[in-house]
């Protein structure tokens, strides 16, 4: 029972370093991908083609 415990904590031991560093890899590439998207203007530039594209769906020719 001691080397399944033992077994377990070393499992434990390998786990918690790579999932802190999958976090933090995860809040780098949220935020790289904000600034990337405010900086080029993505956002915007896909809301005005949507609402360009609902605009001209909704008013009668």
């Amino acid at each position: 029972m001691l080397v399944l415990t033992e077994t377990w904590f070393a499992i434990g031991v390998m786990l918690i370093p790579l999932l802190l560093s999958a976090l933090v890899l995860e809040v780098v590439d949220v935020i790289g991908s904000w600034i990337i998207g405010n900086l080029f203007g993505v956002g915007s530039l896909l809301m005005g083609t949507a609402a360009g594209a609902l605009a001209a769906a909704v008013v009668p020719v």
